[in-house]
C-alpha cells in the first residue's frame, strides 16, 4: 500500500472549483488498487469533505487545519493539536489594526464546524462558504477562555498582509505561515502538515518512500521535501526547488499526469 497525500488549493481545484474529472478519476483508481488518500489541507474536516466524498472506498483521511488534526473519513479524531480561545483573543488583540484600521480581519477554527470573529463581513462570509462552517458572532457568543480552537487566520489585502509584523514571542510560541498572499495562519509550535503526514504514515505502518505528497504553497514545503513530493507546475519556486517531481499546472491536471509519469 502507498499513501497519497494532496493539497487541495492549487493542487486538486483551482481557485474553489472542482476536481477534474482526469484527476478525480486517477485518484479513485489508486484507492481502487487498495493505495490510501488524505486530503491535506488549511482547511478544517469540514472544508476537506467536499473534495474526500468526491472519492469512495477506504482509507481515505484528512489532514486539517495545516497538521492541526488527523481524522478519518468519518471525523473521527485520532490526533488534535490546538490552543485556547484565550490565546486566539490575545492573537486577536495583538494585531487588532488589521480589523479596525486596515480592511482585514481576523477570525479563528473552532472545534465544532465553527468560524469565531468579532467581525463577520465579507471575508468570514466567504470563508464559512467556502468551508461548509458556521459562523459565530463572537460578541453575541462568547467562548468560554479555556476552550479550543484549531488555528487564528489574520486575513488582509495582499500588499497589508506582508507588512505584518510578528513579534519575537509570537514566532517562538506558534507556527505562523502564510498560505496565500491574503492570508497568515498561527499554529501551535511544530504543528505542520508535513507532521500530520508523518502520524499518518505511521499509523498505517509505512515506509517513508511509499508516501508521495502534492502541493504548491508555502505551507505545502516540508511535507514535500520529506517524502516522494510532487509540486504543482503553478507551485510557488521553493517548493519546486524541494520536490521529486514538477507536474503540470492545476488548470492541466498536473495530479494525474504525475500519478502517471511519476509514481513507481
Amino acid at each position: 500500500m502507498k499513501l497519497f497525500v494532496f493539497d487541495v488549493d492549487g493542487t486538486i481545484v483551482y481557485n474553489g472549483g472542482n476536481i477534474s474529472p482526469e484527476d478525480q478519476a486517477a485518484i479513485q483508481a489508486r484507492l481502487d488498487q487498495g493505495d490510501a488518500i488524505a486530503i491535506c489541507t488549511g482547511r478544517p474536516f469540514e472544508g476537506a469533505l467536499k473534495y474526500l466524498s468526491c472519492f469512495h472506498g477506504h482509507q481515505r483521511w484528512v489532514v486539517g487545519s495545516n497538521g492541526a488534526t488527523l481524522q478519518d473519513e468519518n471525523g473521527k479524531m485520532l490526533y488534535f493539536n490546538g490552543y485556547s480561545y484565550r490565546e486566539f483573543l490575545e492573537i486577536r488583540n495583538r494585531h487588532l489594526m488589521i480589523e479596525t484600521k486596515l480592511g482585514g480581519t481576523i477570525y479563528a477554527y473552532g472545534t465544532d464546524g465553527d468560524l469565531l470573529t468579532f467581525m463577520p463581513n465579507s471575508w468570514t462570509k466567504e470563508e464559512a462558504e467556502w468551508n461548509n462552517l458556521k459562523v459565530i458572532d463572537l460578541n453575541l457568543d462568547p467562548r468560554p477562555l479555556d476552550s479550543m480552537v484549531l488555528k487564528t487566520m489574520v486575513a488582509a489585502k495582499a500588499e497589508i498582509a506582508k507588512t505584518i509584523v510578528f513579534s519575537q514571542e509570537e514566532k517562538d510560541r506558534y507556527h505562523i505561515v502564510a498560505t496565500d498572499p491574503r492570508f497568515r495562519e498561527f499554529m501551535n509550535h511544530g504543528v505542520d502538515k508535513a507532521d500530520g503526514v508523518e502520524r499518518l504514515r505511521l499509523h498505517l505502518g509505512l515506509k517513508p518512500e511509499e508516501v508521495y505528497t502534492f502541493g504548491d504553497q508555502l505551507n505545502d514545503l516540508l511535507m514535500i521535501k520529506n517524502y516522494h513530493g510532487v509540486a504543482m507546475g503553478n507551485a510557488i519556486l521553493e517548493c519546486k526547488q524541494a520536490s521529486s517531481f514538477v507536474t503540470k499546472d492545476v488548470r492541466e491536471s498536473g495530479v494525474s499526469y504525475a500519478l502517471k509519469y511519476f509514481v513507481k
